[in-house]
C-alpha cells in the first residue's frame, strides 16, 4: 500500500481551528462592544476577511449583548435578510437597511420612554 502525500501549498486555506478561534474572537468583541463591533465586522467581511465573510447574520446579531434570538430574527426580517446569510454575501442595500435598523434600535435603547 502506497500513500501519496500532497505537499503543502502556500495558497492552501488556513486550518479550521484558526478560523474557529478568530470567529470566537469576533463574536466576543461584538458581545463586548455592541453595534460598533458589528459595523467593523461588516467592513472586515466586505474587505475580504474570510472569517468575517463566512459568519452568518444570525450568529452576529445574537452575539450583541442586548439582542436575544427573537429580536435578532425580527431585525433580520425587517431588513429582508435571512439569518443564514453570510456577511460576505450581503448586498449594499441589505447592509444599508441593517445599519439603519441597528442605529434606530441603539437610539431607542439609549432614550427609553
Amino acid at each position: 500500500m502506497q500513500l501519496h502525500l500532497r505537499k503543502p501549498s502556500h495558497h492552501a486555506p488556513a486550518p479550521q481551528p484558526v478560523h474557529d478561534r478568530r470567529r470566537a474572537l469576533i463574536l466576543g468583541t461584538i458581545h463586548t462592544d455592541g453595534t460598533p463591533a458589528v459595523t467593523r465586522t461588516l467592513l472586515l467581511a466586505r474587505s475580504g476577511d474570510s472569517t468575517a465573510a463566512r459568519m452568518t447574520m444570525g450568529e452576529v446579531l445574537r452575539a450583541l449583548p442586548t439582542t436575544d434570538a427573537l429580536t435578532a430574527n425580527t431585525l433580520l426580517r425587517c431588513a429582508a435578510i435571512d439569518q443564514d446569510t453570510r456577511l460576505g454575501d450581503l448586498t449594499a442595500a441589505q447592509r444599508g437597511s441593517l445599519a439603519h435598523l441597528l442605529s434606530s434600535t441603539d437610539r431607542a435603547r439609549s432614550h427609553p420612554q
